[in-house]
C-alpha cells in the first residue's frame, strides 16, 4: 500500500505542476484579453465564460490532489466535504437533501476512509436522482473509535439490486472498495417502494 500511496502522490503532484501552472496561464490571457479595449460585448461575455471556467478547473484540480492524500481529517470536516458535494449535484436537480452527523464529530477518518465515502456519496447521489427520480435525500453519518457507518436512503422508485450490479459499474465498485476495506455493506431496494 505504501508504494501505491507513493505513486498517488507523485501523479498529484505531477497533476497539480503541470495542469495547475497551464490552467493559471489561461486565467491571466483570459484576464488580459478582458481588460484589452474594443471588445464586443458578446466577446467579452465568452472571455468570462472561459475565465470562471478555467477558475473552476483549477480548484477541481485541488480537490483531486487533496483527494489522492492519505492523510486523516476530523470527522466533522469530511462531514461538511460530504453535504456541500451533495448538496451542490441535488440543487441544480432541485432535490431535498436532510443531512445528519449523528455522533462521533470528535473523531478521525482515514484518507481511505474518506476517499470512498466521497466516492459513495457521488455515486450514490447521482443514482438516487438519474435512475431513481427521488425528489427527497437522507444521508446520515456516524463514526465511533472502531468503525464508520454512512446511510443514505431516497424516496425514489427503487430498483433491482440484482440488474444494477450487473449492468452498471459505479455500485458494484463502492461495494467492492468497501469489502476491501474490511467494511460491510447493505443495499436494500423495493422498485416503486420510496423511504
Amino acid at each position: 500500500l505504501e508504494g501505491i500511496q507513493e505513486d498517488r502522490l507523485r501523479i498529484g503532484r505531477s497533476l497539480h505542476d503541470d495542469l495547475g501552472n497551464r490552467l493559471s496561464e489561461i486565467q491571466l490571457l483570459a484576464e488580459q484579453v478582458k481588460n484589452a479595449s474594443g471588445l464586443e460585448f458578446t466577446t467579452l461575455g465568452m472571455v468570462d465564460r472561459i475565465h470562471g471556467r478555467s477558475v473552476q478547473a483549477v480548484e477541481s484540480l485541488d480537490k483531486m490532489v487533496w483527494l489522492l492524500r492519505d492523510v486523516s481529517e476530523s470527522a466533522e470536516d469530511v462531514a461538511k466535504h460530504l453535504e456541500l458535494l451533495a448538496k451542490n449535484y441535488l440543487d441544480v436537480c432541485a432535490v431535498g437533501l436532510d443531512f445528519k452527523m449523528l455522533a462521533g464529530h470528535e473523531h478521525e477518518i482515514s484518507g481511505w476512509v474518506r476517499q470512498l465515502l466521497i466516492a459513495a456519496t457521488q455515486e450514490l447521489t447521482r443514482n438516487a436522482v438519474k435512475h431513481g427520480r427521488a425528489t427527497e435525500l437522507e444521508m446520515h453519518l456516524r463514526v465511533s473509535d472502531d468503525s464508520v457507518s454512512f446511510r443514505v436512503e431516497d424516496n425514489g422508485c427503487g430498483f433491482d439490486l440484482q440488474t444494477a450490479l450487473l449492468s452498471g459499474r459505479g455500485l458494484s465498485s463502492i461495494l467492492k472498495r468497501c469489502t476491501d476495506f474490511g467494511g460491510t455493506t447493505s443495499v436494500v431496494s423495493r422498485p416503486g417502494c420510496s423511504i
